[in-house]
């Protein structure tokens, strides 16, 4: 009898285990594109502002170097890099410590019309740059300072699902200990009658 129930618990463990890992594999599929989206929006809605900061500075006659030591403390901040084009698209603002992109000219797209007619407020772009694999968020192109891009590493959006794992290990644990313990009282309510019987016929 003893090994019946250890039986019948192995077997509920093993389509509790399967049905979680299955669930789970499907959520996080699902998780990983709307996550990724979300990174991209999110990121994506700091370049108007940005560009705004970059063209009022221009048009009120900052020097470089100040319009760069104050990208370089809005960058910090939200934790982005920024980086200033002319109109050659030339980069002549990289707010990286290194600056491994100053001087380097990018061939960005052109902004993309929306479903409107009007133009998007921002446009995204995945390209290696200077060995770096990057995320390029773009306004369209402006006057003076020809354009405000706004680029995170790859990850940041790619792996933007990742930041999740934590809750979800949670979850599953959580939700692993209550189906062993609904478990262990089934197999208890099957097993009990067949311990019964098993008593009264000997």
């Amino acid at each position: 009898l003893g090994s019946f129930r250890f039986r019948l618990l192995a077997g509920f463990g093993i389509v509790i285990g399967l049905t979680l890992f299955l669930s789970a594999s499907g959520f996080v599929l699902l998780l990983r594109q709307q996550q990724a989206e979300a990174a991209e929006q999110r990121i994506g809605l700091l370049v108007q502002p940005i560009a705004d900061k970059s063209r009022e500075m221009v048009l009120l006659g900052w020097p470089q170097e100040v319009i760069a030591k104050t990208l370089q403390d809005i960058a910090a901040y939200y934790d982005v890099r920024v980086l200033i084009l002319d109109s050659s698209e030339r980069v002549v603002i990289d707010t990286h410590p290194k600056r491994e992109m100053l001087g380097l000219t990018l061939h960005l797209p052109e902004a993309r019309p929306a479903a409107s007619g009007q133009m998007e407020s921002f446009q995204s772009i995945r390209m290696s740059a200077q060995g770096a694999d990057l995320y390029l968020f773009t306004t369209s192109a402006e006057t003076s300072l020809a354009r405000t891009v706004v680029a995170v590493p790859a990850g940041d959006v790619t792996a933007a699902w990742s930041a999740l794992l934590p809750r979800l290990s949670i979850a599953g644990a959580a939700a692993s200990v209550v189906a062993v313990l609904f478990a262990f009282l089934f197999a208890a309510r099957i097993t009990t009658p067949v311990r019964e019987m098993t008593r009264a016929s000997r």
